[in-house]
């Protein structure tokens, strides 16, 4: 079963014009998307933010493993691993309640 990595975080939604392109958190997204497919194991990954006009922006990031060593191993290893891409580059947003979670796809 595929095994789903998904990194979550909010920002201020005053914040928000900091995904568009050339801003660094749209940055780090493009450079995740552009090293995963390199990984073994890796199928898929995805980045979203909610479109709620709240004061608080929701932001996910996900990647999808074919088995659990794939995954162990991209966390493990990866500098291009979602929660810690946060640290690696300079946000020019504070990301607050970031949480990270796995989960395995029920067939």
């Amino acid at each position: 079963m595929p095994y789903i990595y998904q990194t979550t975080f909010d920002i201020e939604t005053k914040d928000i014009d900091q995904l568009s392109i050339g801003r660094s958190l749209q940055l780090s997204i493009a450079y995740l998307k552009a090293f995963l497919p390199n990984e073994t194991g890796f199928i898929n990954a995805r980045a979203m933010y909610s479109m709620e006009h709240t004061e608080i922006t929701h932001l996910i990031f996900e990647s999808t493993w074919e088995d659990w060593a794939s995954l162990e191993n991209h966390r493990s290893k990866s500098p291009f691993a979602e929660g810690k891409m946060l640290h690696e580059f300079e946000l020019k947003v504070v990301p607050f309640n970031i949480y990270t979670h796995i989960f395995e796809e029920v067939a």
